[in-house]
């Protein structure tokens, strides 16, 4: 009689999940630091290696990996809020393959992730809210003050 082989249980050594005990914390954390890696390759890399004068003024503001660690979502502002967000996009995606062969010779993944490039409107929208709020402010003083009822 032939025995048949059991499932291995959460117990069992061989499990690839044994002894973990919060696995998509375990990946979230793996995720943020292959993140922060991508951005530190990708800000030196457009700093001293690309030459093409559309990427020259941005700053990256929050690079996003995909769980299997295949794409990278690079959330990028022009410096200063100025610049023409068409051609910033344009020169990154000609860049792409540049900045991605870069990845790949300093990162020790086992798939080096594509490259998506995409504009952060949440900076933009906070410095809107942030000059309303201060012309808000500047209007209020300079309107004389009302005060409440006198006796």
């Amino acid at each position: 009689m032939s025995r048949r082989p059991q499932k291995p249980t959460s117990n069992d050594r061989r499990s690839p999940r044994a002894g973990r005990s919060e696995p998509a914390a375990l990946d979230s954390v793996r995720l943020d630091r292959v993140g922060q890696q991508v951005h530190q390759v990708l800000a030196r890399a457009l700093r001293e290696e690309v030459k093409d004068p559309r990427v020259a003024d941005l700053s990256i503001t929050a690079v996003r990996m995909s769980r299997d660690l295949r794409l990278a979502h690079i959330n990028l502002v022009p410096l200063g809020g100025q610049g023409d967000a068409k051609a910033l996009l344009a020169g990154l995606n000609a860049a792409a393959g540049f900045l991605r062969r870069a990845l790949g010779a300093e990162l020790r993944l086992f798939h080096t992730p594509e490259l998506h490039f995409h504009l952060d409107e949440g900076l933009d929208e906070s410095l809107r809210m942030s000059r309303m709020l201060t012309e808000m402010e500047e209007s209020r003083a300079a309107s004389p003050a009302v005060e409440g009822s006198e006796e």
